[in-house]
């Protein structure tokens, strides 16, 4: 999401990196780490927005149910089964080994936890920074909430919204009160009908109105959504991850800049992947330092909305320094960017 808001935040000097040849690819990276920094997770992919995935005592579809998990829920896999074609993972779920459905896990591969946090701290500065995180209509996308301006829009918010109406229904109907049957119906209408709700809540400027902005305010603050945001940043870390496999990105900086690709803007476009493919093809061995560059100008420059502001933070993550929302920001001193390796 693009988000043309002050930021009230400092945000550093590059790190010298030496080369490294790698797969063919020539990658700068500041200190090269030969372990494989990176974890094997997973969490609930359910796109049943009104039936939670039921946790099993036995592989079986017939098993005895023993609770439910919800829409971004992060799972510990322990081993996975076939039985009668049905493929099941045996999770870890309140110190007990229980079996779910594998058809509604996503499985995925991330750096630890140190690399994404950086990558989370630096893109949430500059989707939120220190202000309200609630968004209208401005950009097309309805409505945006949370430090990931998650929107109706690009259907992200929805999952979010839906798992704490389920999850916590007594909080929801308690934060929005007589609004409470408008957005719960929301949550299971169609796309279309939920983008045009979202903007019945806005104003002629595009900005959420009253009651519903104070509302948003509460649900923001309240621990139990912070917490299902937190566990849906695994939706944006295996998008990033998505890119970083296609261009063997390996550095801390290269995970930042797929990840805030992730988060802003969805993913790279067809169009986009063509200019890297050409600038790959055209310059074999090309170190990641300038692979990022390109990768950064490639998505500016095919973007329809706002390519200035794209640039100034994909630009800035590749150089650690750099002008984002008109303030210049150190990201390389102040939220620990640098061309280390992950793996």
């Amino acid at each position: 999401m693009i988000r043309n808001k002050t930021r009230l935040s400092v945000l550093s000097s590059l790190i010298v990196a030496g080369s490294i040849l790698f797969g063919g690819v020539n990658v700068s990276a500041a200190t090269l780490d030969q372990s494989n920094k990176v974890n094997n997770k997973a969490y609930v992919n359910n796109p049943e927005v009104q039936i939670d995935l039921k946790l099993r005592l036995t592989p079986d579809l017939n098993g005895e149910v023993e609770g439910n998990l919800y829409n971004y829920e992060n799972v510990q896999i322990l081993d996975t089964v076939t039985t009668n074609g049905t493929v099941w993972d045996k999770i870890m779920y309140n110190n007990s080994s229980l079996y779910v459905s594998d058809a509604y896990i996503k499985h995925y591969t991330a750096p630890t936890d140190d690399v994404v946090n950086i990558a989370r701290n630096i893109s949430k500065q500059f989707e939120v920074g220190n202000l309200d995180q609630i968004a209208g209509n401005f950009d097309g996308q309805g409505l945006s909430l949370g430090y990931f301006q998650w929107c109706i829009g690009q259907g992200t918010l929805q999952p979010i919204l839906n798992r704490m109406d389920r999850e916590y229904n007594d909080e929801m109907k308690s934060i929005f009160g007589t609004n409470y049957n408008s957005i719960h119906n929301m949550i299971v209408d169609t796309t279309e009908n939920q983008l045009a709700w979202a903007r019945t809540i806005n104003d002629s400027t595009n900005k959420i109105t009253q009651p519903w902005y104070s509302q948003f305010v509460s649900l923001c603050n309240n621990q139990h959504f912070i917490n299902i945001e937190l566990d849906a940043e695994a939706y944006k870390v295996s998008q990033a991850m998505i890119i970083c496999d296609k261009y063997n990105l390996k550095s801390v900086r290269g995970f930042a800049l797929a990840f805030d690709i992730a988060v802003q803007n969805g993913s790279i476009s067809s169009e986009a992947a063509k200019i890297i493919d050409t600038a790959l093809a055209q310059k074999a061995g090309m170190i990641e330092k300038d692979l990022l560059k390109v990768i950064a100008n490639a998505v500016a420059d095919t973007s329809i909305n706002n390519p200035d502001d794209i640039r100034s933070r994909k630009i800035s993550i590749v150089n650690g320094t750099g002008k984002v929302h008109g303030l210049m920001l150190d990201l390389d001193r102040n939220y620990g960017l640098s061309d280390s390796y992950w793996r």
